[in-house]
């Protein structure tokens, strides 16, 4: 489901700018390769925040606040996709603010 919502997205990126939350896997490298190179980004290993024309990806995890932090900073509005091998209660346990619409201004004061 998140895939396709993105794909949504991306056919519409004249009008937004995408931000993705990934995990460095080697399945999604592949799968996002060509939207990285079709946004002037070089692709690179491991976890880090790669920033193109329309679309920011941060390589990293759901469950390390910085990574979630780096990802919802400066956005509007977010679709939460969380699909196996996550464990969803785990994510709303770890960020109490999974599921609900952020005020970017927000995220300085989550703590753990």
């Amino acid at each position: 489901m998140g895939f396709e919502a993105f794909r949504l997205l991306w056919e519409k990126r004249d009008l937004y700018n995408i931000v993705l939350l990934l995990r460095p896997s080697r399945s999604n490298k592949r799968r996002f390769s060509a939207y990285e190179k079709q946004s002037w980004i070089t692709p690179v290993g491991g976890t880090c925040t790669l920033l193109g024309k329309g679309l920011k990806i941060v390589w990293g995890d759901a469950l390390n606040q910085a990574d979630v932090v780096e990802a919802c900073g400066d956005i509007d509005w977010y679709l939460e996709c969380i699909s196996p091998p996550w464990n969803y209660e785990e994510i709303v346990k770890k960020n109490r603010f999974a599921g609900q619409v952020l005020d970017p201004g927000d995220l300085a004061d989550v703590s753990y």
